[in-house]
């Protein structure tokens, strides 16, 4: 909204700042007991989920690294093209 644009916070004033997802919108809980964060949308819950399991399905391909999400791989890839 209009008055969260001039919050001196907000780095870009003309860029209104995104405001938090009211829980009951929520509605993609982690299962996991000490966790419980919510998320609206399932892939996000998914992606989540990876740190509870330490599941890494992307690899490098040049060296021994792997990621829970592809953006970490891609942006691993570039440290080999130094």
């Amino acid at each position: 909204n209009a008055s969260n644009a001039n919050n001196n916070n907000n780095p870009n004033p003309k860029v209104p700042r995104r405001t938090s997802i009211p829980l009951n919108l929520k509605s993609h809980v982690c299962p996991v007991p000490q966790c419980q964060r919510q998320f609206k949308r399932l892939e996000h819950l998914k992606r989540h989920m990876r740190i509870h399991t330490h599941e890494r399905p992307f690899a490098c391909s040049l060296c021994t690294k792997a990621f829970s999400r592809s953006d970490n791989l891609s942006q691993h890839m570039k440290t080999h093209q130094r």
